[in-house]
């Protein structure tokens, strides 16, 4: 066992069964690269997302701007699964993630 208690994610529990990937589900690369590496994907998002809501129009246009880069880096370091479990997790819809990122299109291009 992966010591992944995936009672926890219903969302990806369910997705590896009705793939019939309960053999494999032991050897799923879940996130691409380092565990450090994501932690520091996650502290620029925070410090970008505080920029966002900052009263300084720079800021708040480097955040936009940024904003860009890290849905692209994040959605290709994720494994699609655990994707659509943080969706779940937020309350989102692959439809509301559209909508943030509307400029977008699924494979990351303008």
């Amino acid at each position: 066992m992966s010591g992944i208690d995936f009672s926890k994610y219903p969302i990806v529990d369910e997705l590896i069964q009705n793939c019939d990937m309960e053999n494999e589900r032991e050897h799923i690369l879940w996130l691409q690269g380092t565990q450090n590496a994501a932690a520091v994907l996650l502290a620029e998002m925070h410090l970008l997302c505080k920029a966002g809501l900052s009263d300084s129009i720079p800021l708040r246009n480097r955040s936009k701007v940024c904003a860009n880069y890290y849905y692209g880096t994040a959605n290709h370091k994720v494994h699609v699964f655990a994707a659509h479990q943080a969706l779940n997790d937020l309350g989102m819809t692959e439809k509301d993630l559209s909508k943030l990122f509307s400029h977008k299109d699924v494979f990351g291009r303008r």
